[in-house]
């Protein structure tokens, strides 16, 4: 099963549900961390 959330769904949930949500996504905090670069590489 696919499901897609748009911002409007995730910011109308709980705050809870909301970080649990977050905090499920397994590639999430990585994804982070890759896309994040400073101005010299």
């Amino acid at each position: 099963m696919l499901t897609h959330f748009t911002n409007q769904n995730i910011t109308s949930l709980e705050k809870r549900k909301r970080t649990a949500l977050v905090n499920s996504l397994s590639g999430f905090k990585s994804l982070n961390l890759i896309a994040t670069i400073n101005k010299t590489g």
